[in-house]
């Protein structure tokens, strides 16, 4: 399908070293393009789920963070409010769309940044709509949920204990460590986007 965007594949100087898929000992597949007329390079990889996914790089000379100065902690039901509208405009359309309230209520009863689960589950399974388990849309382990609700409340519990208030680097060596430089670009570009 044409979508108006003119992209071309580029040679680089050099390529990162390359992520190593263990069952084949084989580099992950990388393809990077310039979108024409903006010289953004982006990147398209598959991520542990085995789901493709296109973002914006980072300029090789900065490490890409979550702004957190887009998340600005009020009062639970001000802050509830606020991010359950900006996670349901994200996630519209998908299954999980409808769901920002459990996010953000989530998010603030964990004392994360709202954005981390749902950018995960955009980069793992495009939004829920590819899941390997029953409402795992985040490409966890073998789990799987009755229900969104509650997977969502157990992934954002499970963020705060083992990975920390937001994505990065070395959250995404635990999470996904067969792609986790890609990983972590594409979480963070998808959290800045919400």
């Amino acid at each position: 399908a044409d979508d108006g965007v003119d992209a071309y594949e580029i040679e680089l100087p050099h390529e990162p070293a390359g992520d190593v898929d263990p069952a084949s000992e084989e580099p992950a597949e990388v393809s990077r393009a310039y979108i024409r007329d903006t010289n953004v390079l982006e990147t398209t990889f598959t991520t542990e789920s085995g789901n493709v996914a296109t973002v914006p790089e980072a300029p090789q000379d900065s490490a890409p963070v979550a702004d957190p100065g887009q998340v600005t902690w009020s009062e639970r039901d001000q802050f509830v409010n606020e991010w359950a509208g900006r996670i349901d405009a994200y996630l519209a359309g998908s299954p999980l769309g409808g769901h920002g309230r459990t996010f953000a209520e989530a998010a603030y009863d964990a004392g994360i940044d709202p954005r981390f689960s749902p950018a995960i589950a955009t980069v793992e399974s495009s939004n829920g709509a590819y899941c390997f388990a029953e409402h795992n849309a985040w490409g966890w382990g073998g789990e799987s949920w009755d229900d969104w609700d509650s997977a969502i409340r157990d992934h954002v519990a499970g963020l705060a204990r083992g990975y920390g208030y937001t994505a990065t680097p070395e959250g995404a060596r635990k999470y996904c460590p067969p792609n986790w430089e890609h990983w972590y670009y594409s979480v963070v570009a998808n959290m800045n986007s919400i």
